[in-house]
This record gives structure tokens, C-alpha cells and sequence, in this order.
């Protein structure tokens, strides 16, 4: 199932309330796109239902840009508010637990990049070659998945290549890898 970028960023933010990890907008933002990155790798297809768009500071879903915009560089510690239909009221939606792999991508995006700051996560963003500086050479206004799918999985190929010759029992448990 894939949401709006609102519920993914509450999904985000559940975790990393639950770790005690501080999020202010902009690395809430940025983890919301690598959760976008990494499930159209790992499933083909993005659990955020809109693409990223290609501004001058990175990849940005523009309707989560304004969502957040004015919390500035606090820390966010309520949940994006969204029209529940079922009740007319504004609720803070995250996805159903049920939605494992949802949960599954947020979780292992938490892992890898949890700990990053903000600036950190702009910056692997911005990576040379990567699908934000190929749209914007490109003059694109969307960022296409099959862009992010490619470079994304191509650095999963190199990782699962790279531990390929270690001994199971000496390895880490697989998981996304931003250095590959």
C-alpha cells in the first residue's frame, strides 16, 4: 500500500520517538524520501504515494515541505495532521501495524540513517551521479522512480557484492548501506 508523504512522516516519526531519536523538518523530510529510495528497491514500488521533486536543495515532496515548514529546525514531536474521512476530524494517521512492509522499510531506513543529522542526510541526497542531480541536469521537475530504483539498487548490488566473500557468521545482518 503507499500513503502520503504526511503518513510516511508520521510512520518516521513513530519510530524515531520510540528510539529517542530527535527529528527536526528537514531530516524528517529527507528520511521520508529514503524511505521512498529504498522501498521502490526493496518492492519495486514506492509506500509513498507522490515522487520527489528536484529543488535547488534536494529531493522534496512539496506537500510535506509546507506541512513542516514552519516547525524551522525544532524538533517535531506531534504527528502531521490529516482530514480522517471516516470521522471529518484532523488525526495524526500513521500506516496499519499490519502493513509490514511499510514498517519494514521505515524500520531499516531508521537503522541505517536514524542516527544522521539532517544536513548529513541532505548532503547523501545530493550524492554525484545520484537521481536528484541527474533530474535537475535534466531540467526535470519530478525526480522518476526509475531513476532513484537504479541508483539505489545499484549501491544494493555493490553491498551485496562486497559482503558476498564474507562468512555468514562474520557478517552483520543485511541491511541498506549508504557507503557502497
Amino acid at each position: 500500500m503507499s500513503y502520503k508523504p504526511a503518513i510516511v512522516a508520521n510512520a518516521v516519526l513513530h519510530s524515531a520517538i520510540s528510539r529517542g531519536i530527535p527529528v527536526n523538518h528537514l531530516k524528517l523530510h529527507k528520511l521520508v524520501f529514503f524511505v521512498h529510495a529504498w522501498s521502490l528497491v526493496l518492492y519495486g514500488r514506492s509506500v509513498v504515494s507522490e515522487q520527489p521533486e528536484a529543488w535547488s536543495f534536494g529531493p522534496t515532496f512539496e506537500n510535506l515541505f509546507y506541512r513542516l515548514n514552519m516547525q524551522g529546525h525544532r524538533e517535531v514531536v506531534d504527528y502531521i495532521t490529516t482530514l480522517e474521512p471516516r470521522s471529518g476530524e484532523l488525526q495524526g494517521v500513521i500506516p496499519h501495524p499490519d502493513d509490514g512492509k511499510t514498517w519494514t522499510v521505515v524500520n531499516q531506513v531508521m537503522d541505517r540513517y536514524g542516527g544522521f543529522s539532517g544536513e548529513l542526510l541532505s548532503t547523501l541526497g545530493h550524492e554525484p551521479g545520484g537521481p536528484w542531480e541527474q533530474a535537475r541536469l535534466q531540467q526535470l521537475v519530478l525526480i522518476p522512480d526509475d531513476l532513484i530504483r537504479d541508483f539505489y539498487g545499484e549501491k544494493m548490488a555493490r553491498y551485496k557484492a562486497s559482503t558476498s566473500a564474507t562468512p555468514v557468521a562474520a557478517r552483520a545482518p543485511a541491511r541498506i548501506n549508504v557507503s557502497a
